[in-house]
């Protein structure tokens, strides 16, 4: 293993080995909180970043949509298989962040609206039903918007990008 202090074997047994409260076994059992950064990974904060930048607060309003930015939250947390737990934290904190009800319904336009932008409209309508939270209630007040966002989402697969 690594380190064990002063040859007193481990842990708390026996004299100044330490009572696992201090000491070598304190930080040990902080460290597997500490995530691990992979060349491909985005943390959590990303998220937070984001959306204080683009969407809390009522920053989205008046404005257009950032194709490349949902194109990048698209690509690297909606689309990603959701085996880690990571992808799942992610996914939840955009739920949370209210991605879907402050950036992408009220900036999608059916003409303009790309095609991960209209993916991301749909998969984070999955995540709020498979969470269990009400996922309709951001449409309730565009009927019309809404139908064109549906029929556009139906016709996806014969736009599916290269």
């Amino acid at each position: 293993g690594v380190g064990r202090g002063k040859g007193r074997g481990r842990g708390s047994q026996g004299g100044r080995g330490g009572n696992g409260a201090t000491g070598r076994g304190a930080r040990n059992a902080r460290s597997p909180r500490t995530p691990r950064k992979s060349g491909a990974a985005i943390p959590q904060s990303y998220v937070e970043r984001m959306a204080a930048r683009h969407w809390q607060g009522g920053k989205a309003e008046g404005k257009t949509a950032n194709a490349e930015l949902i194109e990048s939250i698209y690509d690297n947390i909606l689309s990603a298989p959701s085996a880690g737990r990571r992808v799942s934290m992610q996914q939840s904190a955009l739920e949370l962040s209210g991605y879907l009800e402050h950036y992408l319904w009220p900036l999608y336009e059916q003409k303009t609206a790309t095609w991960s932008h209209t993916m991301s409209l749909v998969v984070m309508v999955t995540l709020k039903c498979r969470e269990g939270v009400p996922a309709w209630s951001a449409f309730e007040s565009d009927a019309d918007r809404f139908a064109a966002f549906f029929s556009r989402a139906l016709a996806l697969p014969s736009e599916r990008p290269a």
